[in-house]
């Protein structure tokens, strides 16, 4: 049973892993609008990788802290619990989704291509792009935080789950309800925290005579003002994302799935196939002036990404 002195520790600890997590959140998305300003020109090779480059970096450097900082919470939570954990907890993963740091780091710029070539003006395809930049460093540093946490909670043989922990405060206009709703179940210590976007969920320790999360859940609440008709009507799920790993979602919402991608697949090749013939082409003339001095560098890049898009919805 968890006295009231434990509990006050670790909703303690809680407040401060979540708040400082948040801090490193920040601080890296304001880095990487001083980096977005700096992209005067999306098309230039040489500006695109040294955005990437940097961001990544960035990137790296946060998660590491926020990893630092998921292990010392939990290496408190576990001490005020008295349970023991020995052993070194596993580093997290280098590359969060799987897929190059540079990789990852071209999709905000591809975006705002993307909405140059849709018809928006400069601002709000740089904004689109800058919003994708912040979506990718919030939830990669989420991963981190769920990563660190899980890599020490597992050496701790007398855990049986973990539940999350909501934060209202760090969220807009309160915590959502598929996080409200999903705080109620255990999970497995081998399980993962399903995220989503802009998650501040925490992970709480589960044994077989303590649940300090549950309590700290039900003050969050009662602060947060979520009103009970409205979680009662929460739903979730949790399905597997190809990058992410288990993220939380509404089960009402259509959720695009392997089987539904391919469905569509013809008729997607079949269009990409006939634009690509003729984008092929025009590379060609476009590679041929290059190579005689004309800078036709913004042009050239923007078919390029095309080309490889399409390239994959042919095949």
């Amino acid at each position: 049973m968890t006295t009231a002195t434990q509990q006050r520790i670790v909703l303690a600890a809680v407040d401060t892993q979540s708040a400082t997590v948040d801090s490193i959140t920040q601080a890296l998305i304001l880095f990487l609008r001083q980096l977005w300003r700096a992209l005067t020109d999306p098309y230039s090779p040489d500006q695109v990788a040294r955005f990437a480059t940097q961001a990544g970096n960035a990137t790296t450097t946060a998660r590491r802290q926020a990893a630092a900082a998921s292990d010392a919470y939990m290496r408190t939570v576990l001490d005020v619990l008295e349970i023991s954990h020995i052993g070194s907890p596993q580093p997290i993963p280098d590359l969060p989704r799987g897929i190059p740091l540079d990789v990852e780091w071209e999709r905000p710029v591809k975006e705002l291509r993307r909405a140059r070539f849709l018809g928006f003006d400069e601002q709000i395809a740089a904004e689109r792009g800058l919003a994708r930049a912040e979506k990718i460093a919030q939830m990669d540093v989420a991963l981190a935080q769920r990563d660190g946490a899980q890599s020490r909670l597992v050496l701790a043989d007398s855990v049986t789950g973990w539940r999350r922990v909501v934060h209202p405060e760090l969220s807009k206009g309160g915590t959502c309800g598929l996080c409200i709703a999903a705080a109620d179940r255990i999970y497995k210590t081998s399980d993962l925290l399903p995220l989503h976007n802009r998650c501040a969920c925490t992970v709480s320790p589960v044994t077989a005579t303590s649940d300090p999360g549950s309590p700290i859940n039900q003050l969050y609440r009662e602060v947060g003002g979520t009103h009970r008709s409205q979680l009662a009507k929460a739903r979730w799920t949790v399905r597997e994302h190809g990058e992410l790993g288990p993220v939380l979602v509404d089960p009402r919402d259509h959720w695009r799935g392997p089987a539904a991608v391919a469905q569509d697949a013809p008729d997607l090749a079949a269009t990409a196939r006939a634009e690509l013939a003729s984008l092929e082409e025009a590379l060609a003339s476009l590679e041929a002036r290059a190579a005689a001095g004309e800078d036709v560098s913004g042009p050239l890049a923007w078919q390029r990404d095309r080309i490889d898009h399409l390239r994959q919805l042919a095949a």
